[in-house]
């Protein structure tokens, strides 16, 4: 890293008062060996269930086409996009499978922690106004630390036709979620911010804490033992392999119908 791009992450840092990016850097050695440790866990566990694209389109053939049609459009855009903007794409490996759990489940809302170029979001919009022109997502983060005016970019993927239906709220986890769990009435949320364990649990007890009803997506399962927490013991959980990456379900009793195409 750059002294210039140095000084903008320490100036980021205070400014969001978020110190995550040095509490890693400083622990790497101790995260990898404990993502080691949850991926051997995880990786033994029976109750695994396995995906990848084209299963999900045999679950989900209903959506199939639509989402064929859609995600052609947005490669489309994307390559403009990453022409015209040199930036790198940190995202989840499965938007196929978010845009059809929302044309399953049809929230009237979703709450979203982790955007960056928003191609979660996108897909959570798309599918969301699919379902109710009046879709509301509600998306949580901070900038890149490390790049000027990574502000502008966040979102950078989400269509203008859907920014209609999409708030961004820039900040931390611990400083927006409260609020949006009073102010809403989000039954379902995508994690995929603060990767540490007690960061996901922070996201849990939050939505336990304001919700009797909820399903709640992990990203990036196997970055710690979050997943075996006692806490988890006694939910009702679902745990995906999507192409070696893992991505959990916990969710209220009122879902159990609605996912259970996954046993099938």
């Amino acid at each position: 890293m750059l002294k210039n791009d140095k000084l903008l992450q320490i100036y980021n840092s205070f400014r969001y008062r978020s110190f995550h990016p040095y509490k890693y850097f400083f622990l790497k050695n101790r995260y990898k060996k404990i993502r080691i440790k949850t991926f051997e866990k995880l990786s033994k566990r029976d109750s695994v269930i396995k995906l990848s694209q084209n299963k999900s389109f045999k679950i989900f053939s209903q959506y199939k086409n639509e989402f064929i049609l859609l995600d052609k459009e947005f490669k489309e855009k994307k390559e403009q996009i990453l022409d015209k903007y040199n930036v790198e794409i940190h995202a989840i490996h499965y938007p196929e499978l978010i845009y059809f759990l929302i044309r399953k489940l049809k929230p009237q809302s979703v709450i979203e922690t982790g955007v960056w170029l928003g191609l979660s979001s996108q897909y959570i919009l798309s599918a969301g106004i699919k379902n109710h022109n009046d879709f509301k997502l509600d998306s949580i983060d901070l900038p890149r630390f490390n790049l000027t005016n990574s502000k502008n970019l966040i979102g950078l993927f989400v269509s203008k036709s859907n920014k209609i239906n999409w708030t961004l709220h820039i900040g931390t986890d611990r400083q927006k979620l409260k609020k949006l769990l009073k102010t809403n009435s989000s039954e379902v949320f995508l994690f995929d911010s603060d990767k540490t364990h007690k960061g996901k649990m922070y996201l849990y007890n939050t939505v336990k804490r304001y919700r009797d009803n909820y399903i709640m997506i992990f990203d990036d399962v196997e970055d710690n033992l979050f997943w075996f927490d006692k806490k988890m013991i006694s939910e009702n959980k679902m745990l995906i392999n999507y192409q070696n990456k893992y991505v959990g379900i916990i969710f209220s009793d009122k879902y159990k119908s609605s996912l259970r195409m996954f046993d099938e």
